[in-house]
């Protein structure tokens, strides 16, 4: 209603005393810079006597007056500064909350412990938000590939699999465990309103990963029950790296196993060596004998070996004197194999001119927590 009065009365005055009046930039700026300290002046203590020009009319000046009214009441003067834009903030994937929209709706970002116990080898990259997760990411400082992350999040996450198992983590406070795959292990729980989850990507060890939940957990005040689970973890892993230990085999030790097979050998036979008869003075039976063998060499072996070599009579055991059994040259060169992960074989080529040419094939074998001579195979060329 205004607006069209102010338009008329501009329309009639254009023609008159208005038709060479010029309302500038700087009286623009003096009725911007009145009005907006209007909150902390009484409003009638605002004039025009530095913004209208006295030579105008009263209605003039009354259309004058009604501009200025329209300018403050209808808000322009704020368009000097404008309000920034509110909707998301660029050092951040959180979106604001719209003024008195939802606002009693949003809620603070939580604050994510810092785990203390951190992997050899892994450090801090960076914390990832968005608009409900917030998240830890370390990795590790030779290859990013690897890496693990501590995360908190209004939603259930989505993971592909189904849970291996459960786990007791505090009083009242259970996990789910995920093994998604070889290399690839998720644990997440419920706890703050959040789920919260520790994740791992490459070849960490159990051990590192249940130490990083626990430094979470006592770091956030719980009482935590997964000492006695790493314990379990520790001796586990322990006696994989002793049996790791026994089962790395190379041709260093294929040799010893075949040199202490020849001096055990040279020893039994020595004992005999000072009797007229070739009795045997420390051994009364094969399986004395035998037994001074079998903790490196198969039994089966042992007796092809050995059992023609010496006789057992009524008053103890004897050498039958003959050619002695095959046995590895260490000058001679020799073919080294791998078969399996538990077993080996060693080839030589012997030319003598007691057994002429052949080859001889020692085939070695993890059986009982240890290595032993399995076979001795002797070929004619």
């Amino acid at each position: 209603m205004m607006e069209n009065q102010i338009k008329n009365l501009k329309e009639n005055l254009s023609k008159g005393e208005l038709a060479d009046f010029i309302f500038t930039e700087k009286m623009r700026r003096n009725i911007l810079e009145k009005t907006s300290s209007r909150t902390s002046r009484n409003r009638t203590g605002f004039t025009f006597s530095n913004v209208v020009p006295r030579s105008l009319s009263l209605a003039a000046v009354l259309l004058f007056s009604a501009g200025i009214y329209y300018i403050v009441s209808s808000g322009l003067q704020d368009q000097a500064n404008p309000v920034p834009n509110s909707g998301r903030s660029p050092d951040s994937d959180i979106i604001l909350p719209q003024p008195g929209k939802d606002t009693d709706l949003a809620k603070e970002k939580p604050t994510l412990v810092n785990p203390s116990y951190i992997p050899e080898g892994y450090v801090y990259k960076q914390t990832r938000t968005n608009e409900n997760t917030y998240r830890h990411v370390y990795v590790k400082e030779n290859n990013e590939d690897e890496y693990f992350t501590y995360g908190m999040q209004e939603d259930m996450p989505q993971i592909i699999g189904e849970s291996e198992k459960e786990i007791e983590l505090a009083d009242g406070l259970t996990a789910q465990v995920y093994q998604i795959t070889e290399e690839h292990q998720l644990l997440t729980w419920q706890d703050e309103g959040f789920y919260q989850t520790v994740e791992q990507f490459g070849e960490m060890s159990d051990i590192d990963f249940y130490k990083i939940v626990e430094s979470i957990l006592e770091a956030k005040g719980h009482t935590v029950l997964l000492d006695q689970y790493i314990s379990e973890l520790e001796a586990a892993q322990k006696a994989e790296e002793e049996e790791k230990a026994r089962m790395a085999f190379d041709e260093d030790k294929a040799v010893a196993l075949l040199e202490k097979y020849k001096t055990v050998m040279d020893e039994a036979f020595a004992d005999s060596h000072n009797s007229n008869d070739f009795k045997f003075k420390s051994y009364n039976t094969k399986e004395d004998f035998y037994a001074l063998f079998t903790d490196f060499v198969s039994r089966e072996q042992v007796e092809a070996t050995f059992s023609f070599r010496v006789k057992e009579k009524a008053d103890g055991l004897y050498n039958l004197p003959m050619d002695g059994p095959p046995i590895f040259w260490p000058e001679n060169p020799y073919l080294f194999v791998k078969i399996s992960d538990t077993e080996y074989k060693l080839t030589q080529f012997q030319d003598s001119d007691m057994d002429g040419k052949q080859n001889l094939i020692f085939l070695f074998k993890y059986e009982a927590d240890k290595w032993i001579i399995q076979d001795i195979q002797v070929i004619q060329q």
